[in-house]
């Protein structure tokens, strides 16, 4: 077999006359007649799910046929084409193709690959193809020797003339060719070394999915070699951690080599490094041949929330960060506003007269940390939107919106207009519009985040700020700051000097807090999978005016995660 990108093509050497063939891949044209478009073929079957009393006819040629049990396409001009009912072509099924040609003729099949293996049946013949290495296909008997649902059980396989024969154990099975196999129990076997994936066909990470996980089985009695290789021949954008070690992340290699003990399973973590995808999307095929001559292919792929342009500037992958990120800073560093020494002055007042006052000179502003390994947590919220601007909130919730319906006018039945989707609400009038986003005591209830630590004075009551800056990891060239400047004026209800109910605190100082965002460095391949995409942090800064007669300054560390990827607010 050959790959090109995400799609695998496979050549399979039609003989004249009758051919038992087993289709590997998800054709990308299924539709029979394009699968044989160009092939010279008489008929093509292939049998229904449920399996007749006879299983099958050793000489196809006897007109005692169960057609009954069969799907049938037959070419044009063929008469009888107007019967035809097998519409397409399979992954993973086993066809009958009659050849009309006197010499043999190549079947080349390009589509998707998929780990999707149908259970063989219990005390019936089955036709199926096995997943074996052409290069070094096993013999029947060592395919077969760890399953005693098959020991000792008949095989039959097509011979040149179109006869089903009985293999001999052997002999070496045939990549691409179709066997009737007895079974003695359903089951699941794939040989004597295997690959299941956690779920669904293929390793697809989708935009969220951050982990997946590729089971190799090793059932036969000694020590089994997978390798595991990525045709897509250019550098990997995910990374593995093998079951035996905890959060150590390596990037995949080309070609990477993993052996099983006798008997055991081990999983293979696979995590998808977005960071260094710069498309919008990247798909490529793992190629896992086994010792023991079996062969598997699994699609690999993974989406991003956009593509990197302007040569991966700050902007585009601000723009790339677009959702809802939730963290904490936590302040391990404050100026001494109390440093210093006090001094005692004279001051002359409009009136002429002289008092002293007391001053503080040499207070510093540089943060100075504080001892131990104490420090102050403060919870953040921050949504970028799809333009890559970032707002700092004070509280947001997730809601659900419906989707809508209208008619199609091809067909006169219901269609979606507009999917369904998440939204983020930070205006508690829009609340009513929408859903809640998950179930609680029976109910649908939105997921509120709130931050204590903030509070806004801004019109019309929104509960953000809009920062300045990109919001992207640092490289080594600069140093990219997200900043914003929250003024509590005195007379605000949430302003630290006002107590709502002391006459001598009706009313404050205004106060004012710049805050910055200092953004760490783009993580290595080593690191975290999602270090530098779902994942940032930096250095806190922030300066507090108005506090005290000094202005306040604190530093410290912050990591925020994404945890939505809706990039609108309030709709």
């Amino acid at each position: 077999m050959t790959c090109a990108d995400v799609q695998v093509t496979q050549s399979i050497l039609l003989h004249p006359g009758w051919n038992a063939v087993w289709v590997e891949v998800e054709p990308s044209n299924n539709a029979t007649r394009a699968v044989f478009a160009g092939i010279p073929v008489e008929s093509v079957w292939g049998y229904q799910d449920r399996l007749p009393s006879t299983d099958f006819i050793q000489d196809r040629g006897e007109p005692a046929w169960n057609t009954a049990s069969m799907l049938m396409f037959l070419p044009l001009p063929n008469v009888a084409a107007f019967q035809n009912n097998l519409a397409i072509i399979q992954a993973h099924s086993a066809y009958l193709v009659k050849l009309r040609s006197t010499t043999n003729v190549a079947l080349s099949i390009t589509g998707s690959p998929v780990i999707r293996f149908d259970p063989m049946r219990r005390n019936v013949f089955n036709l199926r193809g096995l997943p074996v290495d052409p290069a070094a296909p096993p013999t029947f008997a060592s395919y077969f020797a760890n399953s005693p649902a098959h020991k000792n059980q008949p095989i039959y396989g097509m011979d040149d003339s179109g006869r089903w024969v009985l293999v001999n154990p052997t002999s070496r099975v045939l990549s691409g060719q179709a066997y009737w196999i007895r079974s003695l129990a359903d089951t699941t076997y794939l040989g004597p070394m295997s690959v299941t994936l956690d779920r669904g066909t293929a390793l697809d990470f989708g935009l969220e999915a951050s982990s997946l996980g590729l089971n190799l089985i090793n059932l036969s009695a000694i020590p089994g070699n997978f390798k595991v290789l990525d045709l897509s021949g250019t550098a990997s954008p995910y990374s593995y951690a093998t079951g035996s070690v905890t959060n150590s992340y390596r990037p995949l290699p080309a070609l990477l080599n993993v052996t099983n003990a006798p008997a055991t399973t081990s999983s293979l973590g696979l995590y998808a490094r977005r960071g260094a995808i710069t498309g919008a999307s990247h798909q490529t095929v793992l190629s896992i041949v086994t010792s023991a001559g079996t062969r598997f292919f699994v699609e690999l792929s993974a989406a991003t929330t956009g593509s990197v342009t302007g040569a991966g500037s700050p902007q585009s992958e601000a723009i790339r960060h677009a959702g809802l990120w939730v963290g904490s800073a936590t302040v391990n560093a404050v100026s001494e506003a109390h440093g210093g020494v006090l001094v005692t002055n004279l001051v002359s007042y409009p009136d002429g007269s002289q008092r002293p006052q007391v001053q503080r000179i040499g207070a510093g502003i540089t943060p100075t940390p504080v001892r131990g390994n104490s420090g102050f947590n403060l919870r953040l919220l921050v949504h970028v939107d799809t333009n890559g601007v970032s707002r700092l909130l004070r509280e947001v919730v997730q809601m659900w919106a419906d989707g809508t319906y209208t008619n199609d006018p091809a067909t006169g039945l219901l269609r979606v207009a507009t999917p369904g989707h998440g939204v983020l609400v930070t205006d508690e009038a829009v609340l009513p519009q929408f859903s809640g986003s998950t179930i609680k005591n029976g109910a649908q209830v939105g997921r509120r985040y709130t931050c204590a630590q903030f509070d806004f004075a801004t019109p019309g009551g929104h509960n953000y700020l809009e920062m300045a800056g990109p919001f992207a990891m640092s490289d080594d060239s600069n140093t990219n700051l997200v900043t914003v400047t929250n003024r509590i004026p005195k007379d605000f209800p949430t302003n630290p000097f006002r107590h709502k109910f002391h006459p001598d605190h009706q009313a404050g100082f205004d106060v004012t807090r710049v805050i910055a965002l200092e953004f760490g460095p783009k993580p290595d391949s080593t690191a975290d999978p999602d270090a530098g995409y779902d994942a940032v942090n930096g250095v806190y800064h922030e300066t507090l005016i108005g506090l005290h007669r000094t202005n306040i300054v604190v530093q410290g560390t912050f990591s925020l995660r994404r945890i939505d990827y809706t990039g609108t607010l309030n709709q």
